[in-house]
């Protein structure tokens, strides 16, 4: 088993933007990510069938969710392994089109870690 550096460009994600938010004592630079139930790539819900009536129902998490899916790469470049993307859920993806659904973009990659305190991109 491997143990992996992973980097996630968060404004890769739809609708990600920074701005200043104002807390009790401070303003900070924030990331905000929407939370959008109806795709599943960051949620606060996953939807269900009910049982007796067949129809969808949203019940809420205990947090906020980001679902994320590696392909591993077949030329590794750069000590690269493996490229990151959402992962959208089953309904989600059978509501877009197939070019969308191949627009969803890369938000990142994995490189196998050593423990030598550095990333030469190779297992200990």
């Amino acid at each position: 088993m491997s143990n992996y550096n992973i980097e996630i460009d968060l404004l890769k994600l739809k609708g990600a933007k920074v701005a200043d938010v104002q807390g009790k004592t401070q303003t900070k630079k924030c990331v905000c990510v929407p939370i959008d139930n109806s795709t599943g790539t960051v949620t606060d819900a996953y939807i269900t069938r009910d049982q007796e009536t067949g129809k969808r129902v949203e019940v809420k998490k205990k947090g906020v969710r980001l679902n994320l899916i590696a392909y591993e790469m077949q030329r590794k470049e750069r000590g690269q392994s493996h490229l990151v993307k959402p992962s959208l859920s089953k309904e989600a993806m059978e509501q877009l089109p197939e070019d969308q659904a191949r627009l969803i973009p890369w938000i990142g990659n994995m490189k196998p870690w050593n423990n030598d305190g550095g990333n030469s991109g190779s297992d200990w």
